[in-house]
């Protein structure tokens, strides 16, 4: 059932439906199970079925969603094209540009840049673009007399709109080559150096001192930094510009910027009222003139195990907190309560469900929810933080179950102690090869490739899960214990905020331990008493 929603959630993505054919799908999903309900209740599910498409119609006729998140364009009475991304503003598709279009798009071509280059009259044969949006950046490279671009962005359907709407048509031009693609993962391609690299307004840099892995999160890290500093030639460039919610943050990228570069970044903000947004672009490369970094503290810097660009710190801010801790108190009262009923239910001791076990799946659900965080970072680096992503990684973790529990079904006496090795050895490869060791050869081979390091722990984990819960008198309080132990794992999952993603493979480790310790003991104690018992 999980995977069949799976599949309707990818078809519709695949196809840019409106809100409505999302939830009218739910709607329909639905209907069955509320059929069970008294007949007297069935036109009151009617009113609130159709009242509640009615206000999805309402609210978003103008929306469309993607692989990527929800996307509305609007025609302004100027007659520029608005993109609007999750209902915030962010593309506007022009053929003029503001002064802050200029001090941006203009910003690799300008007299200043050109004042500190190498070689000021260095031509710029190959540009790239990554967050090429509806085509603005690429209309000014070929302005600027650019032989060749390639325009890279993770979101199909602002390409296919500055396709359709730009009113200079900068896509159609033989000059340019468009992909839709994760621009991590287009850095990692072989291929040739350019001359020029533009991060042009990758999606969302703001932050109020929260963070989660976002769709750029993996483009601001040293090792990003250092991978584009590999793709530029000996008079290359590499410029990228945003809007700034927090002079913190430009100091953060321009010091990630100064480790990878080994170069003082040249920085220019265009106003710094703190009121709001900063304009701000910043440029390193070997193909300027700029002096060697200097000794600076500041934020600490985003890496691929750590790729916090919105974090000026590690900390799991506050807000976080009371939610996560809200979440699992609700979840032990109602844990706790079936326990206290599941007794009632059983008062005989031998009919109740051994603390041993208990623990034991506890602490297996706790180690597993922390392997799926892991397995969805994984693919975030490897094809980047998209809905597509999400339907691969969650697709794959419940195939990985589905097959262990038919693998467990047919095997029934498969050793412990041979799972147990399994599991061990697989974490430990998941841990020793880290996640952009795998950024190599075509896509469908760092799909097996990752797809074996991130779920072979998955199969193993469920391999032995199910071997446990076999033994398990009451299904329903085992189970609801595991959940339980899942949704602490969900709350741990935010440790990597300090510590990092890398980490939590070897807690995963531990709490798999102690687990196994106690599914060693219970065994132990159930063999003597079946032995005294006879």
């Amino acid at each position: 059932g999980a995977l069949a929603g799976i599949v309707l959630f990818a078809v519709n993505a695949s196809l840019w439906h409106p809100p409505i054919v999302w939830f009218a799908t739910s709607v329909v999903v639905a209907i069955p199970l509320l059929a069970e309900s008294p007949r007297w209740t069935w036109p009151i599910h009617a009113v609130l079925l159709g009242g509640f498409l009615t206000l999805v119609i309402a609210a978003s006729h103008h929306d469309t969603w993607s692989p990527y998140y929800r996307q509305t364009l609007i025609a302004r009475d100027d007659g520029d094209i608005v993109l609007e991304g999750n209902g915030i503003p962010g593309i506007v598709l022009t053929g003029g540009l503001d002064e802050i279009g200029t001090f941006m798009y203009e910003a690799p071509y300008c007299a200043k840049t050109r004042a500190v280059r190498r070689r000021p009259d260095a031509p710029i044969h190959r540009a790239l673009i990554i967050g090429c949006g509806g085509g603005n950046d690429v209309s000014s490279a070929l302005r600027h007399g650019v032989d060749h671009v390639d325009a890279v962005d993770i979101n199909p359907w602002v390409i296919a709109m500055g396709r359709d709407h730009h009113p200079l048509r900068p896509f159609d031009s033989p000059r340019v080559t468009t992909y839709v693609a994760d621009g991590r993962e287009f850095l990692a391609r072989p291929g040739d150096r350019y001359d020029l690299i533009v991060y042009g307004l990758p999606d969302s840099t703001f932050t109020n001192d929260r963070s989660n892995l976002r769709v750029e999160s993996f483009l601001f890290t040293l090792e990003a930094f250092r991978r584009v500093r590999e793709r530029l030639t000996d008079d290359g460039i590499f410029v990228l510009y945003n809007y700034y919610r927090v002079p913190w943050l430009i100091t953060k990228i321009a010091g990630m910027l100064r480790a990878s570069f080994e170069q003082e970044p040249l920085v220019d903000v265009h106003n710094d009222d703190p009121a709001s947004m900063i304009p701000a672009t910043m440029m390193v490369g070997p193909g300027l003139a700029l002096p060697s970094p200097r000794a600076t503290d500041g934020p600490r810097p985003a890496t691929d195990d750590w790729p916090f660009l919105y974090l000026n710190r590690p900390s799991i801010p506050a807000p976080y907190v009371a939610a996560l801790v809200a979440v699992l108190g609700l979840s032990f009262i109602l844990v706790f309560d079936a326990l206290r009923g599941s007794r009632r239910a059983s008062p005989a001791p031998s009919l109740r469900e051994s603390p041993l076990l208990l623990a034991t799946l506890f602490l297996m659900g706790i180690a597993f929810t922390l392997l799926e965080t892991r397995s969805v970072v994984t693919f975030g680096l490897l094809f980047g933080s998209t809905w597509w992503t999400n339907v691969v990684v969650f697709g794959a973790i419940h195939v990985s179950v589905l097959l262990a529990v038919l693998v467990a079904a047919r095997f029934p006496a498969l050793p412990g102690a041979a799972m147990a090795g399994a599991l061990v050895a697989s974490l430990a490869l998941a841990w020793l090869l880290r996640p952009e060791a795998l950024l190599f050869g075509s896509a469908t081979l760092r799909v097996v490739a990752a797809g074996a390091v991130a779920f072979l722990p998955v199969f193993c984990a469920n391999l032995l899960f199910a071997s446990v819960f076999r033994s398990a008198r009451d299904g329903r309080v085992s189970y609801g214990v595991n959940l339980l132990g899942g949704m602490l794992g969900g709350l741990l999952e935010y440790a990597s905020l300090v510590v990092g993603y890398r980490a939590l493979i070897g807690v995963a480790a531990a709490l798999y331990a102690i687990a196994i310790a106690c599914a060693l003991r219970y065994a132990t104690v159930t063999r003597r008493a079946e032995a005294r018992s006879s």
